[in-house]
């Protein structure tokens, strides 16, 4: 490890560099090393991997976004790639005080981001010192748990019987949606970097599409590639009765809402059978079951499916406990060529 002198860096964004990544940065682009890291790529992931570190290079990972489902995902509006750095000079902007000497690997050694320089005259030796000064990589999840404190569970409100959902809606919705998390999170690891750097590569904008509800019920969002959200219907009965409702809909106010959602539900649902199509419209409109919170999370689960929650925040059913349950997507942008 002679002449590996590792310089401490500050980032006004650590979650830049999460603990288990090793990051290549350069000021300028270095012909001699993104040569060698190129012909070496598959080489030094699985000597980092041996350590516990992916190894992310900035190029690599910026041209699997722009082929992947991940550009769709993010920025459904967008039918060209508009990845917005595709160098290794991307962390720079983010460094509080002097720059490190580079080109570096940056990762995290002792509860700190260690700058470790590469020497153009021998770049072979040079990954071979850095792989043997991160040998001893502590770990560091300590640096990142932050404690919450408990709920006391024995304590419940008066009512709490009689207007559960409302109660437990944000808990049963995220417990339901859970796998959707889980397989958008297995997305992240495929390219060995996690949610904020794509945020940050992909800077993403709120841009939101037109919805369209056509004739035969089906919900278009036009500019999103006329991408179609698809529900059951039950949960689509749902749907289209808080987006008739801009104001909201306080939950244990539910059962004044029932005839309507009932007239809503008998033209999609296609059921023949009466009590049914009413025990089901009950159900959904009974404050104090669960019923509804499952409609809330299976609409969650259609938008969120689709692309990121930072715009399909504003398409699905959300709210404060004893407040109003909304969809927040200004109406002027709904367009109904059928009439409920």
């Amino acid at each position: 490890m002679s002449g590996l002198i590792p310089e401490v860096v500050t980032l006004n964004k650590p979650y830049v560099l999460t603990s288990d990544q090793i990051l290549y940065v350069e000021k300028e682009y270095c012909p001699e090393i993104n040569s060698f890291i190129t012909g070496h790529y598959s080489e030094l992931c699985g000597i980092f991997r041996i350590y516990d570190f992916d190894f992310c290079y900035i190029p690599f990972i910026c041209r699997s976004i722009r082929t992947s489902l991940m550009q769709r995902y993010y920025t459904p509006y967008d039918r060209l790639p508009s990845v917005k750095e595709t160098t290794s000079s991307f962390p720079l902007q983010y460094i509080d005080g002097k720059l490190p000497e580079l080109p570096a690997l940056f990762c995290w050694k002792d509860g700190k981001i260690i700058s470790l320089h590469i020497d153009t005259s021998d770049i072979r030796k040079s990954f071979d010192d850095i792989a043997g000064y991160i040998k001893e990589k502590h770990d560091l999840s300590e640096v990142f748990y932050s404690s919450v404190p408990g709920i006391d569970d024995s304590f419940l409100l008066p009512d709490y019987y009689e207007n559960k959902a409302d109660y437990t809606f944000n808990e049963e919705v995220e417990r339901l949606i859970s796998d959707v998390r889980s397989k958008i999170s297995e997305l992240y690891e495929v390219y060995g970097i996690k949610e904020e750097i794509l945020m940050e590569l992909l800077h993403p904008e709120v841009k939101l599409s037109r919805m369209v509800i056509t004739n035969d019920y089906r919900i278009l969002l036009t500019d999103y590639g006329n991408l179609e959200i698809k529900m059951t219907p039950l949960v689509k009965a749902v749907y289209f009765l808080f987006l008739r409702h801009p104001e909201g809909i306080i939950f244990k106010s539910l059962p004044d809402y029932r005839v309507e959602l009932l007239n809503i539900y008998t033209r999609l649902s296609g059921r023949s059978s009466e009590y049914d199509i009413r025990k089901s419209v009950e159900d959904a409109t009974c404050p104090y079951n669960n019923s509804i919170n499952e409609k809330c999370a299976r609409i969650k689960q259609a938008f969120i499916s689709e692309f990121h929650e930072y715009l399909a925040r504003y398409y699905y059913i959300d709210g404060m406990y004893g407040r109003p349950k909304n969809i927040a997507l200004d109406r002027k942008l709904v367009e109904w060529q059928v009439t409920l």
